[in-house]
């Protein structure tokens, strides 16, 4: 019996010894492979210019993407679309329901704009329509035009994700059509926005 339990230790012994085993100082272990990010530094120089006085502002988008004016959705248009290459494939072969990438909005004052001119006692400033809009959810502050600006979340189950901001009490408004936050925004999407200026 003793003979036994010497033998089914040995065997334990021996088998645990295996498991420790560090491997060889000539054996490098498997990296893992991380994909380096594309540059958020893009040379825009190149891309063309949209400029409309009437609301002072001005933004560049890369030459093979579509713009359109007086576009948006509903009731709300908006002074400029924009659409890449990809999105005009995918509304060509109806895979998608958005009409664009980006969307550029002007209203003279918080209270013209029309989710808050119709509903929620008009708000008269940028935080009262932000916290009386159920629709609105605050995630952060942004830039736009060098200017401070509020990063929101605009919708239900359509939500996007949009920029917020007043200049010389005009509201300005940038909305992602199919972008649902602010880290699903593509290198392009980024530039675009950074070139975005308002004018004096």
């Amino acid at each position: 019996m003793s003979i036994g339990v010497l033998l089914v230790g040995s065997v334990f012994l021996v088998w645990g010894k295996k498991m420790q085993k560090v491997p060889p100082q000539s054996q490098k272990p498997v990296e893992e492979v991380v994909e380096t990010p594309k540059t958020e530094n893009l040379d825009t120089s190149n891309w063309k210019t949209y400029r409309n006085e009437k609301y002072s502002f001005e933004i560049r988008y890369p030459d093979n993407w579509e713009i359109r004016k007086s576009a948006g959705h509903n009731s709300d248009s908006s002074v400029i679309s924009l659409t890449s290459p990809e999105t005009r494939k995918l509304i060509q072969d109806r895979a998608t329901d958005s009409s664009c990438d980006l969307s550029v909005y002007y209203y003279p004052s918080v209270p013209d704009e029309p989710a808050n001119k119709y509903n929620y006692d008009q708000a008269v400033t940028l935080e009262e329509m932000i916290s009386r809009n159920p629709m609105i959810r605050p995630i952060g502050q942004a830039e736009l035009g060098n200017q401070k600006a509020t990063d929101v979340v605009w919708g239900g189950n359509g939500a996007y994700y949009t920029i917020l901001a007043i200049r010389n009490s005009h509201l300005y408004k940038v909305s992602f059509c199919r972008k649902e936050n602010k880290d699903t925004l593509s290198v392009i999407e980024k530039s675009i926005v950074r070139t975005f200026q308002f004018l004096k």
